[in-house]
């Protein structure tokens, strides 16, 4: 009899893998949400031949739903690229966007666990008057050692992870949501979201005009926006793994353009 619970046990685990990576693969496709509704009757009729009980696959269906709930589109891209024009711009068009940017500045605010750990390591000299931490101070310390700069984002990935999932539940399972991106410069290095997110876009651009914004809108010096740049992936190495690449190497009516074009199946299927 153990030997029979255990069996179902791993098939039960077995079919909620299986969804949830088929459910990543069929959001690459128009017909998302036919491809849903094939699943579950598949998964349904499995149950209905593996276990015999009824009840377990009453009990199981909702988790089965909330397994298609949690994935959710991906935007990436490098430093100064025009991540935040194309997130403005879909959050205009009905989009829900959930940046980790935002968050990562939102964890080293007061009261948030990660204020006191920074604090702790780099010193009350990154602090402004009013005792929030000057982030333009912070980025010069982390981008002029490297060894700085991983430690900074071993303290802070652990908050900024757990602000991310529970965004994520609130807009997908609560308020049920559609149309939610998750927007990370660092989605392929941080990996873990490669898993939550399908399709992933890259919003891509030279390495000439990331060097020129970076100095011009941030005031970087030329060391610090290299290290920025250099820091991350490759745009060609993020192209190589994104589903759908949107280059910003124009205009900005021809970059919103793109935009639309590339999220158009988003817009009518998500």
């Amino acid at each position: 009899m153990l030997l029979g619970y255990l069996i179902k046990f791993v098939f039960i685990l077995s079919s909620f893998i299986f969804v949830y990576l088929i459910n990543l693969k069929l959001r690459r496709f128009p017909n998302y949400i036919l491809s849903q509704i094939i699943i579950l009757i598949f998964i349904y009729q499995l149950y209905k031949y593996f276990i015999i009980n009824s009840n377990i696959i009453i009990l199981i269906t909702p988790f089965l739903f909330l397994i298609q709930r949690i994935s959710v589109i991906g935007l990436t891209g490098g430093v100064a690229c025009g991540k935040t024009v194309a997130t403005n711009f879909l959050e205009q068009h009905g989009f829900t966007i959930i940046d980790m940017d935002i968050i990562s500045r939102k964890i080293l605010m007061k009261d948030y666990p990660a204020y006191k750990s920074v604090i702790k390591k780099f010193g009350n000299e990154i602090l402004l008057e009013n005792g929030e931490i000057n982030r333009q101070k912070l980025r010069y310390i982390v981008f002029k050692d490297e060894s700085k700069r991983k430690i900074l984002n071993k303290m802070t990935h652990y908050y900024i992870f757990i602000e991310t999932l529970k965004t994520l539940i609130w807009n997908r399972i609560i308020l049920f949501k559609s149309n939610v991106i998750i927007v990370s410069p660092l989605l392929f290095e941080s990996k873990i979201f490669t898993w939550i997110c399908s399709p992933i876009y890259t919003i891509a651009t030279t390495e000439e005009r990331q060097y020129n914004f970076l100095i011009n809108r941030d005031n970087c010096d030329s060391d610090i926006a290299s290290s920025m740049i250099y820091s991350q992936l490759s745009i060609k190495t993020k192209c190589k793994l994104s589903d759908k690449v949107i280059w910003n190497n124009s205009n900005i009516k021809d970059f919103k353009y793109s935009i639309i074009e590339a999220f158009n199946l988003c817009l009518c299927f998500f």
